[in-house]
């Protein structure tokens, strides 16, 4: 039986290392990463709306590391918007636009996209926004 201190890959092993994904990484890659980090928003994309996203995917994924990252930021985007601390029960509030909504169903969507592979309604609310 193996341990935690057992490695199946020893240093000097024949495993190919892995590879870095920035020094391979193409166009849609590297604009992912500048998007997760905030920087260089496509134009129209609301900053607020994006760390709602962000936030209620940390939710979804049980992460408070990243939920309180998200608070952190949505603080200083907004201090007094009341939209952050109403993310739990975002559906039944009307403080949220049909815009913001449509962003949060289709974050849940491709959060669960393994069960449900993005259900076509989904995708065509999305789209008209």
């Amino acid at each position: 039986m193996s341990t935690i201190a057992d490695d199946p890959f020893p240093k000097n092993s024949d495993r190919p290392r892995r590879v870095d994904p920035f020094s391979t990484a193409d166009d849609a890659l590297k604009a992912l990463v500048v998007f997760g980090a905030g920087n260089g928003l496509p134009r129209g994309l609301d900053p607020a709306l994006v760390v709602l996203v962000k936030m209620h995917v940390a939710q979804m994924n049980r992460s408070a590391y990243c939920v309180e990252m998200y608070k952190r930021e949505a603080a200083r985007l907004s201090a007094e918007d009341p939209r952050f601390a109403l993310l739990a029960d975002w559906r039944d509030r009307s403080e949220f636009s049909h815009r913001e909504k449509a962003a949060l169903i289709w974050s849940e969507a491709v959060i669960k996209f393994a069960e449900t592979r993005v259900p076509d309604a989904t995708y065509a609310a999305a789209q008209t926004h």
